[in-house]
């Protein structure tokens, strides 16, 4: 199940997509043909209902010429870091 403090950075993490999208001039169509996705894929990571995978974040960074880390930048779930074994 995912908490509220992860929906909202799956919502921003979308929303970087979408602007970075926006600002090379791709449609969600074509990103998704770039990193060989289904464009509904590409829209529902946008709208923050999926919890996209590291390789998938990867490939539509490069097909955007950015790094992929300008998605996920100084997020942060407000939760205590697990203790090391």
């Amino acid at each position: 199940m995912v908490t509220a403090a992860e929906r909202r950075i799956l919502r921003e993490v979308g929303h970087r997509i979408r602007a970075r999208r926006a600002e090379v001039g791709l449609s969600a169509e074509r990103l998704a043909h770039a990193v060989n996705l289904h464009p509904t894929y590409i829209t529902s990571v946008e709208r923050g209902e999926r919890n996209l995978g590291l390789l998938n974040l990867v490939r539509i960074g490069a097909a955007l010429k950015c790094n992929p880390s300008e998605f996920v930048d100084g997020l942060k779930l407000g939760r205590k870091p697990v203790d090391r074994l």
